[in-house]
């Protein structure tokens, strides 16, 4: 697992928890 793909997750993860907390 190359970094770049964890780094790609973690920012997915961030926009999702961003999305839900402010709906």
């Amino acid at each position: 697992m190359s970094p770049n793909f964890f780094n790609f997750l973690f920012a997915f993860y961030s926009f999702y928890r961003f999305e839900y907390l402010i709906i």
